[in-house]
């Protein structure tokens, strides 16, 4: 193991190196492909029944969650040989063939939540050597064979909630695994817990969450557990009997949780007695409606002095009395949200000398604890959806950096100018407050994140901010703000997010003083106002020329009408800003020197604006655009594109506009493009997108996102078809004259043909031989002499044994004839076809050996075609025909030469009787003897 260990990094390295060198399309149907080499493949929620083919070899992680995938098979993921995270989660699955995993060396996470598996098997996860994390929650587990994770070596953490194991004893595999550190078994309706029912448990297993599960009884009565260090048996909801045998059997464990359970206090009480040999450090106690007079937290802390968290949520405490956290003095954590405590007097939490972090959320204070200034360690405090109303921060000292007071009911709220808060994020959101102008003294100068969204603000006062030095991030979205006076914002000097969305700022709001100190500013977000503009002219005054250093600003969705028109100079000052947002502004045009302020530019988004076309030299001043967003559109072409020196472009979204194609000189304007998102154009099933679809299916640089979904509006014929259907063969060339022009000469010459074979075909018929007889005859002028064969021999070299072994010794043995065979007399190193013409020329006869074979063949076929040129060229009775076998006059009829000649001629059938042969070679022998004569059609041989 260690081995494998050590050798995987390098393995790993070897096959990236291998698969970088390989290429492949982008276009999967039903994924998107994120990164160069760690690829990251989304293919969840797209409706897929099965695992989408040809996935890049080089994905690092897969994500096919929220399908309706049934199965998953061994072919699946067997190129995914570097892949380190698989989910699968949220689908059908039932069925996991064995092996499927087998190549999955590297994956280190595996996610198979919510299917239908109802049974792990042996050989269900082999080869997952290096799986750390599997989850298989919410599945239809009842049975797990004995060595169903064998192969998991190197598993840290499983979880197998919402199952039906019943019983703690179907577990021991699981518990049995070496590596093993945390487990999941809660909601597995398990009836009891006992250590009695583990076998063994690694010792590395050091988290066990049983929560949610039907317990009626939970007892160690062995030390098995003594390692653990986390557990969780909460919202057991039936009344548990708590056995512990000897206290020290959970002496390592550090948090308990036991919330909304049905125990009694006196039982609870039982329990932490229990566990006097634990070191606890966290225990939640939370929802066991619990009050002050139980008095367990004093018992607690008592017994457990290093305690550190507290949780007590959702129980019924009303108030504390002044001893109540007398012995806490180690909690650093104490969470008491959801409770209904009304107010927490000066004495409450003066005990807790150590505490950093109090949570007394969503309970009835209707003013600050009185202990506040005084909790020197307190670090976070939450006080929000409580029901105060005012809140005056004294004159004091604390280290406190998180006050969370959102939910309230205040209308007004000050601090002092005096005293040295160290708070650094103030949360003040959803409350009601009017007026903030005096609320910030010099004592929150630490400030660095201030939230005032949702309240009854209208208008930002000068000189507001000018104590928040500071400052970071201020939100003020979701107000009422309609007049930023001038000054407003001065002091915020480092001030880096101003989010204003959702006010009642118009064109008015704006002036050249209004940003005015936010000289650090990197991002503004306005959107949701009512800035609106009667036309793109030139503004006599710049809102946003003091933020040189804005990177990001958000102006998309104005109110009422929108914008309607964006001023040419509106971005002026801008000169480092990277991203804009301006969709949904009801812009028709936008004038082509408008992003000339804004060189930088990154990122563009002027999505649903109505605009059908855009200036060509719109884009020219922003070179270094990588992303472009014109999704929800009325453009009809992306032509603007091609003079727009878009090299650095990466991504083009145009989703719903009105687009028809993409063309290769839209892409050539586009070196750099990785990512085009095309979805719901009413793209043309034609060949104008014939290039466009070829390329997608090859390139492998550009994605073309969710390519498989798009389908076309033109033709009617095919629309709502798939774009990805149809059929670009016809389109490689315009086909349109050729074929009129191949027609028509077509036509033409049918015509004439037909009508010259109806009316001469004779007169062709018998011109046609008698040149060929001509050329044959200026071939052999003067050649004529004494024939050096008696006869040529035409077969077929499936007949070779039946020549050698009957036509050969007959002929030339018994009768001396000489015979002229292929393979024997054709001179070595000419033309076969000058062979067979010499062979044939050269004997006084012609002998062709007619079977099925001979009948198939091409050679025997072109010399048999020979000999009858030289039967009409020289009107010689030259040629004997000699039949192997008995073949059909059907058959015959599909070799137009044979059949012709055997109508004109007698022929030889070998006798299927022995006794016959002799009178077979006396025929045969005569027919050669006959000399050269005019041919006769009767004639017999």
């Amino acid at each position: 193991m260690l081995q494998f260990k050590m050798l995987f990094p390098l393995l790993n390295c070897l096959v990236l190196f291998h698969l970088i060198t390989r290429g492949g399309s982008y276009a999967i149907k039903g994924c998107e492909v994120h990164g160069q080499y760690n690829l990251k493949v989304l293919c969840y929620n797209r409706n897929l029944t099965k695992v989408p083919t040809q996935l890049p070899p080089l994905t690092f992680e897969l994500d096919l969650s929220h399908n309706n995938i049934k199965s998953i098979n061994r072919r699946d993921f067997q190129n995914l040989t570097i892949i380190q995270k698989l989910n699968i989660s949220n689908n059908n699955i039932e069925y996991i063939e064995n092996g499927t995993f087998a190549n999955l060396a590297a994956l280190e996470l595996l996610n198979l939540t919510r299917n239908m598996i109802s049974s792990l098997s042996r050989c269900t996860f082999e080869g997952l050597q290096n799986l750390s994390t599997l989850l298989l929650d919410n599945n239809n587990i009842v049975t797990i064979e004995p060595k169903a994770l064998s192969h998991l070596f190197n598993l840290q953490s499983l979880s197998l909630s919402f199952n039906s194991f019943y019983k703690l004893k179907t577990l021991n595999p699981v518990f049995q695994l070496e590596s093993l550190k945390e487990i999941n078994i809660a909601n597995c309706s398990l009836q009891s817990f006992s250590t009695e029912d583990i076998v063994k448990v690694s010792p590395t297993l050091h988290s066990i969450d049983a929560s949610r599960n039907p317990f009626s009884v939970i007892s160690f009565t062995t030390n098995i557990l003594q390692n653990l260090t986390t557990l969780d048996v909460s919202f057991s909801q039936l009344p548990i009997l708590w056995y512990v045998k000897e206290s020290c059997f959970l002496s390592g464990l550090k948090k308990l949780n036991i919330k909304g359970n049905n125990i009694k206090p006196p039982a609870i009480m039982g329990i932490i007695k229990n566990l006097s040999c634990s070191s606890l450090e966290e225990l939640n106690l939370g929802y066991l409606n619990l009050t002050d007079s139980d008095n367990l937290i004093q018992e607690l802390c008592l017994r457990h002095l290093k305690l550190q968290t507290l949780k007590l949520t959702g129980n019924q405490y009303t108030e504390f009395k002044k001893d109540t956290f007398q012995n806490c003095t180690f909690i650093k954590v104490l969470d008491l949200s959801h409770n209904r405590v009304h107010c927490a007097p000066g004495s409450t939490f003066q005990h807790l000398t150590s505490i950093r972090e109090l949570s007394l959320a969503n309970n009835s204070l209707v003013a600050l604890p009185d202990d506040l200034p005084l909790m020197a360690s307190l670090q976070k405090l939450n006080l929000s959806y409580n029901h105060l109303t005012e809140v005056n921060f004294k004159n004091s000292s604390s280290n406190l950096k998180e006050l969370d007071l959102s939910g309230n009911k205040m209308t007004v709220f000050l601090s002092s100018t005096q005293g040295n808060w160290s708070l650094q994020d103030l949360n003040l959101r959803e409350n009601y407050l009017l007026d903030i102008s005096t609320s910030f003294a010099s004592s929150l100068s630490m400030l660095q994140r201030l939230t005032l969204s949702k309240n009854k603000l209208s208008s930002i006062s000068t000189n507001t901010f000018q104590n928040l030095t500071f400052l970071k991030h201020l939100n003020l979205a979701d107000n009422q703000i309609e007049v930023i006076d001038p000054g407003a914002f001065n002091g915020l000097d480092n001030l880096y997010t101003l989010i204003m969305g959702s006010n009642k700022i118009t064109r008015n709001t704006l002036h050249n003083m209004t940003f005015q100190g936010l000289g650090s500013l990197h991002e503004l977000q306005l959107f949701g106002n009512y800035l609106n503009y009667d036309s793109s002219n030139y503004l006599d005054i710049v809102p946003f020329f003091p933020l040189k250093y804005l990177r990001m600003i958000t102006l998309n969705s104005q109110g009422h009408n929108g914008m309607q028109n964006l001023p040419i100079n509106f971005f002026e000052g801008l000169v480092a800003l990277e991203k804009i947002h301006a969709g949904n502004l009801a812009l028709s045009s936008i004038d082509s020197r408008t992003f000339s302020y804004t060189p930088h530019l990154r990122e563009l988004d002027i999505s649903e604006n109505p605009f059908k076309r855009l200036d060509p030299f719109l884009l020219k001043n922003v070179q270094y655009l990588t992303e472009l967003h014109l999704s929800q559109t009325r453009i009809e072409t992306l032509d603007f594109l091609i003079q727009s020196n878009m090299t650095h472009l990466q991504l083009l979204r145009a989703v719903g506009s009105q687009l028809n194609s993409f063309t290769a000189q839209q892409y050539a304007a586009l070196p750099s493009l990785r990512f085009l998102d095309l979805q719901n154009n009413p793209l043309t099933c034609n060949c104008d997108n014939q290039w466009f679809i070829d390329w997608v299916h090859n390139d492998t640089k550009t994605q073309v996102l969710h390519f498989y979904e798009y389908t076309c509006a033109y033709p009617p014929a095919a629309k709502n078809t798939k774009l990805s259907a149809f059929n670009i063969s016809s389109c490689r060339l315009d086909y349109t004259f050729i074929l009129f022009l191949t027609s028509t000469l077509f036509i033409m010459t049918f015509l004439i043909s037909a009508t010259v074979w109806n009316f001469w075909r004779w007169h062709l018929i018998y011109a046609y031989y008698i040149t060929l007889a001509y050329v044959y005859n200026r071939k052999w002028q003067g050649k004529k002499q004494k024939c050096k064969y008696d006869a040529f021999i035409s077969y077929n070299c499936h007949d070779e044994k039946w020549v050698f072994s009957q036509l050969v010794p007959n002929l030339e043995g018994s009768y001396n004839w000489r015979l002229c065979l292929h393979h024997r007399d054709f001179e070595p190193g000419k033309a076969i076809v000058e062979n067979i013409v010499d062979g044939i020329y050269s004997s006084r006869k012609t002998i062709c050996i007619i079977s099925r074979h001979y009948l198939e063949s091409e050679w025997c076929s072109k010399e048999i075609q020979l000999a009858s040129f030289r039967l009409f060229e020289e009107h010689t009775d030259v040629l004997i025909l000699l039949f192997l076998e008995q073949i059909p006059d059907h058959q015959l009829s599909l070799y137009h030469q044979i059949r012709k000649l055997i109508k004109k001629k007698t022929y030889l059938i070998w006798p299927q009787e022995r006794n016959a042969t002799c009178m077979f070679w006396y025929r045969v022998n005569q027919a050669l003897q006959t000399e050269e004569r005019e041919e006769d059609p009767n004639c017999l041989m």
